[in-house]
C-alpha cells in the first residue's frame, strides 16, 4: 500500500515533537561529560572565598617604588592561613592560589624583584607603577554566593563539569538518555566475522548507524540480527521494545514480499506517524511512536539507513549541537523533485562530491565529511550541510 510522502521539513517536524521526556537522572561528575544539565546550578559561596594571589611574588602593605627593599618575613604557601604583615619595610613571600596576607595592598612577582641578603629589592621591568591590588583576584570577584553559574539546559564540556567541581556539584541532575537498540534485517545478512556464500553479504548497517549515534553522544545498549521472518520479526521487535525507549531498525520497511518490519510495528502498538519521505537516498523511510517509545524504522540500503540516521535520528537523540551548517556548491546539479542528499569530501578548490554507484555503495562515503541536503527549489549558495561527526 501506498502512502503520502512527506517533506523532509515535515517528516523532521514530526520526530521533533515526538520525542518524549525521558526523565532526569543523577549522575557521577567523572560521567556527566556531554550530559544535559537538568537543574540550575548556583555558587554556594564567593568565588574565590578570599583574596587570592594570582602570581607567585612577595605581598607588601604599600606600592612599592622602584628601588625600595623590603625585609621578608617567611613563606606562605597556598592553603595556609594568613600572614599578617605591617609597615612598610616587611614582605611575605606568597604563592599563586593562596591567600593574601592580612595587611597587604599588593603582590609583586619575582621577574620584578632582586634577591638581598635580607629580602628583596623592587626592580620593575615594565613602565608605569603597579596598581592597588595588583596580581591579587578579589574575593567574590568572579561571582557571588547564589549566583546563577548554568542554567538548566546546558550540555556539560569541560568548563561546565569543572563548574561543578568548584560548587560542590558531585552529582548533578542530568536528563536521562534513552535506551536505544539498533536492529538489522535481511536473511541474506551474516555476521562480520563470517565468509559470505555466493547470496550472503556481511552486516554493516547495524554498526555504521551505531557508531554514527555513539560520535554524537547515543548511548546504543545492543545490536540484533532479524531474518525475514514475520514470527521473528514481531518476537524480537515486542521483546526490544519492552526493554528499550528507541528502536532504530534498517531494512524490512519497503514493498517487498519479505518487508515485514512496517507490517508488524503498527500490530505491536507503535502508531505509524509517516511511511516515505520524498528523499534521495532513504525514500522508504518509516516512523512511529508509542507516546512514550520510537521507533525509526530505516531503508535497508546501507548508504540510505546512514543517511536517514544521521538527518532524523542524530538531531532526535542527540545531546550534542549537530544543526547543519550552510555551505555553498562549486558544481551543479540537475533539479530533482525530491531532496537529494549529496555526500561530500573537500578537494582542493572546495567542496567535491562523492561518486557513487547508488544507495548500496558504502564504499563512496569514504573519505567523506558529511551530506549536503538540495531541497527543490533552495539556494545553491546556501545548502545545509550535515557532518558525519562533531567538530567536523
Amino acid at each position: 500500500m501506498e502512502h503520502r510522502l512527506v517533506t523532509v521539513q515535515e517528516a523532521w517536524e514530526i520526530v521533533a515533537r515526538s520525542v518524549p521526556d525521558w526523565g532526569v537522572q543523577p549522575v557521577a561528575l567523572r560521567r556527566a561529560a556531554s550530559r544535559i544539565l537538568a537543574q540550575d546550578i548556583l555558587a554556594d559561596r564567593d568565588c574565590p572565598g578570599f583574596d587570592r594571589v594570582c602570581m607567585d611574588g612577595i605581598a607588601v602593605t604599600a606600592l612599592p617604588v622602584p628601588g625600595q627593599e623590603f625585609g621578608s618575613l617567611g613563606v606562605q604557601a597556598a592553603g595556609e592561613a594568613a600572614m599578617e604583615l605591617s609597615g612598610t619595610e616587611s614582605c611575605c613571600e606568597v604563592m599563586t592560589g593562596g591567600v593574601l596576607p592580612s595587611g597587604s595592598l599588593c603582590v609583586i612577582p619575582y621577574e620584578d624583584l632582586e634577591r638581598t641578603a635580607d629580602g628583596f629589592r623592587f626592580v620593575p621591568r615594565k613602565a608605569g607603577p603597579l596598581r592597588l591590588y595588583a596580581n591579587v583576584s578579589r574575593r567574590g570577584e568572579d561571582c557571588a554566593a547564589g549566583d546563577l553559574l548554568l542554567r538548566c539546559g546546558s550540555r556539560l564540556g569541560a568548563a561546565e563539569v569543572g563548574i561543578l567541581a568548584s560548587v560542590g556539584a558531585v552529582r548533578p541532575s542530568v536528563r536521562r538518555r534513552p535506551r536505544v537498540a539498533v536492529v538489522s534485517t535481511g536473511s541474506e545478512l551474516v555476521s562480520p566475522r563470517e565468509v559470505p556464500g555466493p547470496a550472503s553479504l556481511r552486516r554493516s548497517n547495524d554498526m555504521a548507524v551505531t557508531t554514527l549515534l555513539r560520535q554524537w553522544g547515543v548511548t546504543v545498549g545492543g545490536l540484533h540480527h532479524l531474518r525475514d521472518d514475520p514470527d521473528e520479526t514481531r518476537e524480537v521487535l515486542a521483546r526490544l521494545l519492552g526493554r528499550n525507549d528507541v528502536l532504530v531498525t534498517t531494512g524490512g520497511v519497503s514493498m517487498g514480499r519479505y518487508d515485514h518490519v512496517h507490517a508488524v510495528l503498527p500490530r505491536l502498538g507503535v502508531e505509524r506517524l509517516f511511511h516515505g519521505v520524498a528523499q534521495k537516498p532513504g525514500k522508504p523511510f518509516w516512523f512511529g511512536s508509542t507516546g512514550r517509545k520510537l521507533v525509526f524504522a530505516l531503508p535497508g540500503n546501507p548508504v540510505s539507513a546512514l543517511f536517514s540516521a544521521r538527518r532524523f535520528v542524530v538531531p532526535a537523540l542527540s545531546a550534542l549541537d549537530c544543526a547543519a551548517r550552510e555551505v555553498r556548491l562549486d558544481f551543479h546539479l540537475k533539479p530533482d523533485p525530491l531532496t537529494r542528499f549529496l555526500p561530500l569530501r573537500r578537494g582542493e578548490e572546495g567542496w567535491v562530491p562523492a561518486a557513487s554507484n547508488g544507495s548500496g555503495d558504502f564504499m563512496a562515503l569514504a573519505g567523506t565529511e558529511g551530506f549536503v541536503e538540495w531541497a527543490p527549489g533552495a539556494d545553491p549558495d546556501r545548502l545545509p550541510f550535515h557532518r558525519w561527526a562533531p567538530g567536523g
